[in-house]
């Protein structure tokens, strides 16, 4: 009985990670990664085997990790944050020397333009 529940333990967890794969589209490297990390007890040298690297050992911890998938890949908790945030920072000074710019460029034209219709009168 007891061993009985351990399949099924396995079984479900497997599906969940196969559920969790489809549902953030990961049907690539990392997500096969994750799964042998799971079902087939797979450290870091043997998936270096199969062209892991730091960043997608990383990104694989964190399937595991948000899974709660303890194995020997991942065996203590990710801290660090493996992708950008996909924000950029910008600095005032760019921003505002744009902005001057744009100013000066709007101002020269219409002055331009007042003094050519001026000079087209005379």
């Amino acid at each position: 009985d007891i061993a009985a529940n351990s399949a099924t333990s396995q079984i479900c967890k497997t599906l969940a990670v196969i559920k969790y794969f489809e549902k953030n589209f990961i049907q690539n490297m990392i997500g096969q990664h994750a799964l042998w990390a799971y079902t087939d007890e797979a450290d870091l040298k043997e998936l270096e085997k199969y062209g892991a690297d730091s960043l997608t050992i990383d990104l694989t911890k964190n399937i595991l990790n948000e899974l709660s998938i303890k194995t020997t890949l991942n065996n203590e908790k990710q801290t660090k944050e493996v992708l950008p945030d996909n924000t950029m920072k910008v600095s005032k000074i760019l921003i505002y020397s744009t902005g001057g710019l744009v100013l000066l460029l709007l101002t020269t034209t219409i002055y331009l333009l007042f003094r050519r219709r001026k000079n087209k009168f005379l």
